[in-house]
């Protein structure tokens, strides 16, 4: 009986040690009991007023006014996105959350930047979809960085509400150049083609289900858009884009996209970031695109 009893002790103390331990923000580095202090939290902030297909802001009047509740573009051009729900604006206090957490391998803040889209989907208007897709990552760039941000992201979220993540579902066919400093026509070429389903996709049982796209940081979307028109082919009945934050028009966003793909490049080096060239994965490679990646296979990806 002792024996059994032992662990328990020792991970209750643990706990009460961890507690116990003094803890600083991840942002202002001021004393914190957690991760975002209080003061940083409530600079966080959500426009209100925006489309709700793609997100971006629509002027004049709000958004539950608004006769379409969409902008001219989404009238204009139709997106196979149904809905995007984005958590904050990406500026100030949620810049440095997510680079952090995606260049600087802070795997600690994937709950708290998962809590952040859970609590958007929750007091959402549409229903909690019945599966998410994270948009993954070319096996180069997979082995460079050593995890997928949006698969993390995704994992989370599923286990808190309980909805399935299908993780290979998507599959990135090819290393596709940075998205930072392109205008939205040439984000669209480069990534055009860069997606495909995997082979047992029709098998799925997805068909006429709300599938949710799950990535970091939505710019002006030509990513989900490409991923959510191959997507498209198993019939779903609704595809979203859940992100935890959404740019804004203007030069600021630009350069702090840019400012961590740079801190990326300076860590990893420059090889993998900008050729568009690359070798058509291994069939070992393509195998292992269908197993499921745990921690340690991210670490051994490292090595």
């Amino acid at each position: 009986m002792d024996d059994i009893k032992q662990p328990r002790r020792w991970a209750a103390w643990m706990g009460q040690l961890f507690n116990a331990l003094p803890c600083t923000c991840t942002i202002c580095k001021q004393p914190s009991r957690t991760l975002l202090c209080t003061q940083c939290f409530q600079s966080l902030h959500r426009t209100q007023n925006c489309c709700t297909q793609c997100g971006e802001s629509l002027p004049g009047i709000p958004t539950h006014m608004h006769p379409t509740k969409r902008c001219g573009r989404c009238l204009t051009n139709p997106s196979p996105i149904q809905r995007t729900l984005f958590a904050y604006d990406y500026d100030g206090a949620i810049v440095e959350l997510i680079q952090q957490f995606k260049f600087n391998e802070a795997l600690i803040l994937s709950k708290l930047l998962g809590d952040m889209i859970i609590n958007r989907l929750k007091n959402s208007d549409i229903c909690l979809p019945d599966a998410l897709i994270p948009v993954p990552l070319y096996v180069d760039r997979l082995k460079q960085r050593g995890f997928n941000q949006s698969l993390e992201l995704a994992k989370h979220i599923g286990k808190a509400l309980d909805i399935p993540v299908y993780k290979f579902l998507l599959i990135r066919t090819r290393a596709t150049p940075k998205q930072s400093g392109l205008d939205r026509r040439a984000r669209e070429k480069n990534i055009r083609g860069a997606f495909k389903l995997h082979t047992e996709a029709n098998n799925t049982k997805l068909t006429g289900k709300h599938l949710a796209i799950v990535d970091d940081v939505v710019t002006t979307g030509s990513t989900t858009r490409e991923a959510a028109r191959i997507l498209q082919r198993i019939s779903p009945a609704l595809i979203s884009v859940v992100t935890i934050a959404k740019t804004r028009t203007g030069m600021k966003a630009e350069k702090n996209i840019a400012k961590g793909d740079k801190q990326e490049e300076q860590r990893q080096g420059p090889s993998y970031l900008h050729s568009s060239r690359q070798p058509c994965p291994t069939a070992a490679q393509r195998a292992a695109l269908s197993l499921e990646l745990t921690s340690e296979d991210y670490s051994a990806l490292r090595q």
